[in-house]
């Protein structure tokens, strides 16, 4: 465990001692402040993990780091990305952890000068983490571990646009090159997720492209948890107020229930 908490320091991670098979952090003589004594002190470091060699390792979450925690309790986090990475696309290529209860942490870059704040089921079963801390590898519960699933923590990608643009942000100092590689230019500062859906749906379709706007519509406010007689009653809406010529309601009717099948399966 000593090796790992030194080799996060020296790429710049501050560490922190977690309890013996648990998550909280631990106060000791290197760490009098539990979270806040993270650091990349190697000396620190040391001088627990002789001490206390099966603490757990927490890592504090930088202010260009963010996590999405995938989780399987209440709701499957993975069913709700697969919907997601359906509609936007993949993830990228990044550092990830599979955890001791079957979920997932990916690691992600944010770019200088933006922040979001932490999202708490951000979807159904996905949690983005901001500031605080994170298990890290190859800590264990219960006897299950913390275990590196791909990637490598010194590579990180950045975090997709789409999730950028998806949750508040303040980018106004953020680098011209990233700005121009990820195409945020035409999405507010602020704006969320939900506010950004809004938008979309009140912008509505031409003829040509409605069924297929519909299905996406569908999409994303399935990702976000919205009851399905709440799409339902807004699609009635959309259709009659906002698309350019309104679909049959018959049509409205087999999209809705084609959707709503395949995410029920996970699609």
């Amino acid at each position: 465990m000593i090796k790992s908490a030194l080799h996060y320091a020296e790429l710049g991670f501050s560490v922190l001692p977690l309890q013996k098979n648990g998550k909280a952090p631990i106060t000791t003589e290197a760490f009098p402040s539990g979270f806040k004594s993270a650091t990349t002190d190697k000396n620190k470091i040391q001088h627990h993990w002789q001490k206390y060699p099966s603490s757990n390792i927490g890592l504090r979450i930088s202010e260009n780091l963010i996590i999405m925690d995938i989780d399987v309790h209440n709701e499957n986090g993975f069913d709700s990305l697969a919907v997601l990475e359906q509609e936007f696309g993949k993830l990228p290529d990044t550092f990830s952890v599979d955890t001791p209860t079957d979920g997932k942490h990916y690691y992600f870059k944010l770019p200088d000068g933006v922040t979001i704040d932490r999202q708490i089921n951000a979807f159904k079963g996905i949690d983005l983490l901001t500031n605080g801390y994170v298990v890290a590898s190859p800590s264990s519960i219960n006897g299950k571990k913390y275990t590196v699933s791909s990637g490598s923590i010194d590579k990180l990608a950045y975090l997709p646009n789409w999730l950028l643009k998806a949750f508040e942000t303040h980018r106004e100092q953020a680098s011209s090159e990233y700005m121009s590689q990820t195409n945020t230019r035409q999405y507010k500062p602020g704006k969320k997720y939900t506010g950004a859906l809004l938008d979309e749906l009140v912008a509505g379709a031409t003829v040509g492209g409605r069924n297929e706007w519909i299905m996406r519509m569908i999409s994303k406010m399935l990702a976000v948890g919205a009851e399905l007689d709440t799409i339902y009653r807004l699609l009635l809406v959309v259709n009659d107020n906002f698309l350019s010529e309104p679909l049959p309601l018959s049509e409205i009717n087999a999209t809705f229930k084609s959707r709503v099948k395949k995410h029920t399966r996970g699609v």
